[in-house]
């Protein structure tokens, strides 16, 4: 019996000794797997600090080189300003000595040039006053023109022949330096209004506004002058309305572009269907949605169309002789079933010549439009016979 005591004791023993094993065994394997843990997470921290790292690198290269650009930008910009100002000073420098060249010191006249004057001519006038010296300070004008024909007088009779060949001869000089220095004062007024060398020709030859310059109380002032050449503002009233025709579809019901409470699109996208609410002139005609104008000018065109559909985007345009030079597009966002209704209108002004059409046509097919002449309109009128420059 008291072996079986120590068989059983023994036998115990053992069981403790393998839940201890089993113990240190898990306890190792929960401590590989923490490391294991630990260190799978150390990686992937390290592998996001690199990628941010080169992140940040690549943005300090591109900042880096923004700055570069901006710098450059900035120098490029110091140098233009600084060739504006050279340009400018270079522009004044060169007026100033034509003007110098150019100025009659003795005989300014107080009234304004003459636009269709010859300037292959001069008058005698000038040359008796050429090589005369200026005038006493603080004499009235009677008292300098008396001064002068006393001067005249007593110069006359001591002047040889070689002498008056002289003075003529110094009077042609003066005549064409102040005839280059017209026509390049009109060339650089024609260039600071960006017109063409064709209308710059017209120019030289007076058939556009120029600057002319006078002199009065000792005080340049520049004048401008319009040449008889030049166009006049129209005197004659020539405009038109155009409203939408209500009347072709209520009695014609029937057609497919026809739809209830003048609802309606155009085929083809030409709006057609208009009626003459006024028209002053017999110098527009309009015939298949078509305006044709047979009196050239300058002209205020408009346009309006009232749009009744369930389409987000709505445009239309006036077409001038198959070009489009003006556009009008509404845009809404909705979610109902139910057609919203809004306007469009455009208008500006247009140079048309005689003979030119406008028309009004829509940008995509088959938009309903709401056409009454009160909400769907098209009209233009005259300015003026302003030349087109």
């Amino acid at each position: 019996m008291g072996e079986s005591k120590a068989g059983a004791a023994t036998g115990g023993g053992g069981g403790i000794s393998r839940i201890n094993f089993v113990s240190l065994a898990l306890t190792v394997l929960l401590a590989c797997l923490v490391a294991a843990t630990f260190f799978y997470l150390r990686l992937s921290v390290g592998a996001e600090n690199e990628a941010l790292r080169a992140r940040i690198q690549a943005l300090d290269r591109q900042l880096a080189a923004l700055s570069d650009a901006v710098v450059d930008l900035n120098n490029k910009t110091h140098e233009l300003i600084r060739k504006r100002d050279e340009d400018h000073r270079r522009t004044y420098k060169d007026e100033e000595d034509v003007e110098t060249e150019a100025e009659y010191e003795d005989d300014m006249d107080t009234e304004y040039d003459d636009p269709n004057e010859d300037d292959s001519e001069y008058d005698e006038e000038d040359e008796e006053d050429y090589d005369h010296g200026q005038a006493k300070e603080g004499a009235t004008n009677h008292d300098l023109k008396e001064d002068r024909r006393s001067k005249r007088s007593s110069r006359r009779s001591m002047l040889t022949d070689e002498d008056d060949l002289r003075i003529h001869d110094g009077m042609k000089r003066r005549h064409l330096r102040s005839q280059r220095f017209r026509k390049m004062r009109r060339l650089r007024m024609a260039d600071r209004a960006d017109i063409s060398t064709k209308q710059t020709d017209s120019i030289l030859e007076g058939k556009y506004p120029v600057i002319r310059r006078k002199r009065r109380n000792n005080r340049r002032e520049d004048v401008e002058v319009f040449t008889q050449n030049m166009t006049p503002l129209s005197s004659e009233l020539v405009a038109a309305h155009f409203g939408a025709d209500e009347t072709k579809c209520l009695n014609q019901p029937h057609l497919r572009h026809c739809d209830s409470n003048h609802r309606r699109f155009h085929p083809g996208g030409i709006i057609k269907d208009w009626n003459t609410i006024f028209t002053s002139s017999s110098t527009l005609n309009i015939r298949e949605g078509k305006l044709t104008v047979n009196s050239a000018g300058l002209y205020f065109v408009y346009a309006q169309v009232f749009y009744s559909n369930a389409h987000d985007v709505n445009s239309f345009r006036i077409i001038h002789n198959d070009q489009s030079i003006m556009q009008c597009t509404t845009y809404t966002n909705h979610n109902t079933n139910s057609a919203p209704r809004y306007s469009c209108f455009t208008g500006a002004l247009a140079y048309l010549a005689d003979g030119d059409s406008l028309y009004v046509r829509d940008v995509e097919e088959r938009r309903h439009t709401l056409f009454e002449k009160t909400k769907t309109f098209f009209g233009l009128f005259k300015v003026g016979n302003t030349l087109m420059v």
